[in-house]
């Protein structure tokens, strides 16, 4: 019978030596993918355009499960004429997982009101709470801004809300807000997007007034001032996503990378140069291991063959 002139050992060589590069470059690929990922959201931000409304929308996109692009209101607000800053109020929906009363788990879509400040004048905002014009601008001393929701129907049905930022963690520059400094000449460092969001409790009726104010205090006792920036009253404030129309919402993420767009963008930045470098560098130094043991092997064959 005539001899296989590729043996199976060879095969079987050569099969192992092409899987060590492609397989390095799978573990490559797999730990770079998950090395990454915790970073993105400082990424996916950072890909917005530099103003605060696209970095808004990029953040609204991101973190609920669907938004309404356009805001249920919008205000600018004035002082004596000049830009104090704008205020919009967003509906967005975002999911839960609930148990319901047969202790089956189901999937809740919740209606929610996002409440946001940015394009802030703050010589403006001091204006606004002390008209006298005694107050001065400090960087260490800014005003705290309040939403205040009130039923007009039902007047046990209220609720205060502070506007802070996004989850008492995300910095969104204000990028139009103004001055630079205070009074003193000191740094204003918190120039941030002002937000706040809320589900309505049901007990609510639809005929809401909304009042953003400021004060140094939540107990009308100890507030030395409350001074009111704007009201807004309407009578679709709905509470259950039921109540709405979402087909025309901007499907969000829901505050999943891979829903975010992550693959794509750390294939693209990433995984492609580190897996191709891998595959790359394995496959010369598996190379390099077959051919030296082929070379070998034949020499081998060549000394029995020259001994017969």
């Amino acid at each position: 019978m005539k001899k296989s002139k590729f043996p199976i050992k060879k095969l079987i060589l050569l099969a192992i030596c092409i899987l060590i590069p492609i397989l390095s470059g799978y573990f490559i690929a797999t730990y770079a993918y998950n090395r990454y990922q915790p970073y993105y959201f400082g990424e996916y931000m950072d890909n917005a355009a530099e103003d605060t409304e696209s970095k808004l929308e990029a953040y609204l996109k991101y973190y609920t499960y669907s938004y309404d692009e356009t805001p249920y209101y919008e205000q600018i607000v004035t002082e004596d004429d000049v830009h104090a800053m704008t205020f919009r109020i967003y509906r967005a929906i975002f999911t839960s997982q609930k148990i319901d009363n047969n202790y089956e788990v189901y999937t809740s879509y919740d209606l929610s009101y996002i409440f946001v400040l940015y394009d802030i004048n703050y010589e403006k905002l001091i204006d606004i709470q002390d008209p006298t014009g005694e107050a001065t601008l400090e960087y260490d001393n800014l005003p705290n801004i309040y939403i205040n929701i009130q039923d007009k129907e039902f007047d046990g049905n209220s609720v205060t809300l502070t506007m802070g930022v996004p989850q008492d963690m995300i910095l969104i520059q204000d990028y139009d807000s103004s001055p630079e400094t205070d009074d003193r000449g000191e740094e204003l460092n918190s120039r941030y997007l002002k937000w706040s969001q809320t589900q309505i409790d049901p007990d609510f009726s639809d005929n809401i007034e909304v009042e953003v104010y400021m004060t140094d205090s939540l107990s009308d006792e100890d507030a030395s001032y409350h001074s009111t920036i704007l009201t807004v009253t309407t009578t679709d404030f709905y509470q259950a996503f039921s109540q709405i129309d979402d087909a025309s919402y901007i499907k969000g993420a829901a505050e999943d990378n891979e829903a975010a767009g992550y693959l794509a963008h750390v294939v693209k930045t990433k995984l492609w140069w580190q897996c191709l470098i891998t595959v790359v560098l394995m496959g010369l130094v598996s190379l390099s291991f077959y051919v030296v043991w082929n070379a070998e092997e034949t020499q081998q064959a060549t000394k029995k063959e020259s001994k017969r």
